[in-house]
């Protein structure tokens, strides 16, 4: 019997390693980079009127942000310093609306959507969950995209919070997730900082893993199963 105990705790061990080989979690809040991309992340400001990508600048301390723009270098993507040491958890955005409109501080001329970016370092399932937080009472829109396709979007008002739940998605390498914040249906940038929480974990293609797993879990049993009519017959 004692050998039976052995391989059915051998068992759950083994469950318990594929488990934790299969499942690679990366929290972004934790993975925030010194500089733009670092450990395949990049805070980018994306252009309406020229619909493009622009790297933010590095204002150093976990900041980036417009250089130009010296009140509130807005569009940013940042940490924020926690009074009693570190930083605040989540990760702080704000889009820009043109000062020639009156709703808003950016210094370009065109709104300016705020982005931040994760590179996908290899082919495989991935999960993306997280939330989108409001920090200001202001409106904003927010969503998740994975290279041009929308796969999560929705307005954000006030202080009030969005889940967000991709599983199962399947993702080549090089591609992008984005996490973007721009201003919402009142077209202003003030009071627009919103909270982004955010984790990407891979997971194993679901036919591998299930031979995987039945097959040594198969193993396994069988040898619990000899243990025991060899303990009958003794």
């Amino acid at each position: 019997m004692k050998n039976i105990r052995i391989l059915a705790a051998s068992l759950v061990l083994l469950l318990a390693v594929i488990g934790y080989a299969y499942a690679n979690t990366l929290d972004l809040d934790n993975l925030f980079p010194d500089t733009q991309g670092q450990r395949g992340l990049q805070a980018l400001r994306f252009n309406y009127d020229a619909l493009k990508y622009y790297l933010l600048d590095d204002l150093g301390s976990y900041a980036f942000g417009r250089l130009d723009e010296t009140d509130y270098n807005i569009p940013f993507v940042k940490l924020v310093p926690n009074p009693a040491g570190g930083y605040m958890p989540g990760i702080y955005m704000h889009p820009a609306v043109p000062q020639s409109t009156g709703k808003g501080s950016g210094v370009d001329p065109s709104i300016e959507n705020v982005v931040f970016r994760y590179l996908i370092p290899a082919d495989g399932y991935y999960n993306v969950t997280g939330s989108f937080t409001g920090a200001d009472t202001g409106a904003k829109a927010v969503y998740v995209k994975l290279d041009a396709i929308t796969a999560f979007s929705t307005p954000l008002v006030g202080t009030t919070q969005e889940s967000f739940s991709l599983l199962n998605s399947f993702m080549l390498k090089g591609q992008h997730i984005y996490f973007g914040v721009g201003p919402g249906l009142a077209g202003e940038d003030f009071k627009d900082t919103t909270i982004l929480n955010a984790v990407i974990s891979t997971v194993p293609e679901p036919i591998s893993a299930a031979l995987f797993l039945l097959g040594g879990g198969a193993v396994i049993f069988g040898k619990i199963k000899r243990k025991i009519k060899d303990s009958r017959r003794g």
